[in-house]
């Protein structure tokens, strides 16, 4: 009986705090539209403020000095010049206190809103622990309503874990596809010296090239890992990075104190193949990031969809 009793002392609780928390969210996407314009408007004003402030200083010099003044007296087209600048003034004072003026009507609103937002905050917080008391009296009594409450909670449970695996995994799969475009950025670079070498670049194009490719060697080490972590966090996902620039000591030797033509081309060959493989990782990267990226929009609307049923439950007479 006391159950009961519970029931419907949360059902009145429930149907009174759920009218003033229904249009928080609409309230609080009308603040975020207000203060993006906001945002906006205080830029107008400042470069408004801008404008007239220049505009006021040459008006300033030429109301100021004994020559200036001397020559408006004298000069017909420098008394027209004055007076076209005054009108100038005023248009650019006006056109501050437009902007000022618009801009304080939305922080007035903004302050409203504010109020607003923070009241429903408070009442869907309330509503949130009224939600969970009545979801435990559910599950303690039993029944149909209880075996659907376990239902949606064991679905939100798994959606949730799902999710989360989802936005590591697409985490790690961009933080490997920024490593490897920075490899291709690399490798260009080299290939472009390498290719300079051929027509006697010299000393100054091998420098530049092994430079690019040293940082291609370090960036390897670092896309090894992180692939490495991409796969653990979705294993059913394989991604290779044979990436490898592989030039010996001897290579580098011949490369620079010969300078021979054999030599840049092997070098260069080397290059080329690194640079095709780079970018295939880069394309099989990308793809699965995109992979990732649709299944996590779907998991986070399967859950969101289940959540609003859950509560559509509890929002019920039960």
């Amino acid at each position: 009986m006391e159950d009961k009793i519970s029931l419907q002392q949360l059902n009145q609780q429930i149907r009174q705090v759920s009218a003033q928390a229904a249009d928080f969210q609409a309230r609080k996407n009308q603040l975020d539209a207000l203060e993006n314009r906001r945002n906006e408007l205080s830029k107008k004003v400042s470069a408004a403020k801008q404008e007239r402030d220049d505009r006021r200083s040459e008006l300033y010099r030429l109301q100021t000095g004994a020559l200036n003044v001397l020559l408006t007296k004298l000069l017909p087209g420098r008394r027209q010049k004055l007076d076209i600048c005054k009108t100038i003034v005023k248009e650019a004072d006006a056109k501050y206190d437009a902007a000022s003026a618009e801009s304080q009507t939305y922080n007035q609103q903004i302050l409203q809103l504010e109020r607003q937002v923070a009241n429903g905050h408070l009442a869907r917080q309330k509503l949130e622990s009224l939600l969970a008391q009545k979801a435990q009296i559910i599950l303690d009594i039993g029944g149909e309503p209880s075996e659907k409450l376990t239902g949606y909670d064991s679905q939100i449970t798994l959606l949730s874990s799902q999710r989360s695996e989802l936005e590591q995994a697409v985490h790690a799969g961009k933080s490997a596809l920024w490593t490897t475009k920075a490899i291709i950025e690399k490798l260009q670079n080299a290939k472009s010296w390498g290719t300079f070498d051929l027509v006697g670049g010299g000393l100054i194009s091998d420098i530049a090239k092994h430079g690019n490719l040293d940082d291609v060697s370090q960036l390897t080490c670092t896309l090894q890992r992180q692939i490495h972590s991409f796969q653990k966090e979705l294993s059913d996902i394989s991604i290779r990075a044979d990436i490898s620039v592989q030039i010996s000591d001897f290579m580098k030797f011949a490369d620079f104190a010969f300078d021979g033509l054999i030599a840049d081309w092997l070098v260069l060959d080397r290059i080329n193949d690194s640079l095709f493989q780079a970018q295939k990782t880069r394309d099989e990267i990308s793809s699965a990031v995109r992979q990732l990226e649709k299944g996590l929009e779907n998991c986070t609307g399967q859950l969101q969809t289940v959540r609003q049923q859950r509560i559509d439950l509890l929002m019920q007479d039960t």
